[in-house]
């Protein structure tokens, strides 16, 4: 194919393209369809909006948002990110108490159950002894 090409047009066949392009991917035809329903004026209901459980969907940020990345060449959306920063632990100080802590959470529910379970049983004897 590449040879026809390049014998049919007296150039050689492009690998790729010269500048950069941008390509967005939906899978779903109904992110951009609105419903049109007997009890509501169809330009009353809003894009994303469904119909069923009464609640609106972000289809139309998320289809602005996408024709804006695709057309915007600053990069506004890059801007618009956050900056997330993990706060790690003190591994010293992890070090130093994770026996403590493993104990805690191991020992502390079943000393919780074990107790609730006394109380119940001892609520449920004192009702019932003098019936």
């Amino acid at each position: 194919m590449l040879d026809t090409l390049a014998g049919m047009y007296k150039r050689p066949f492009r690998a790729g393209p010269e500048d950069a392009t941008k390509m967005i991917v939906i899978s779903d035809a109904d992110v951009a369809m609105n419903v049109v329903t007997q009890k509501r004026d169809p330009r009353d209901t809003p894009m994303g909006w469904n119909q069923f459980t009464d609640y609106q969907y972000a289809n139309k940020d998320f289809l602005l948002n996408c024709i804006e990345y695709l057309v915007n060449p600053s990069g506004i959306l890059e801007t618009r990110s956050k900056d997330i920063t993990l706060r790690l632990l003190d591994t010293k100080k992890v070090d130093d108490e994770k026996t403590k802590w493993q104990i805690v959470n191991i020992s502390l529910p079943i000393v919780l159950i074990l107790l609730f379970g006394f109380i119940y049983g001892f609520a449920r004897r004192k009702k019932y002894v003098g019936v």
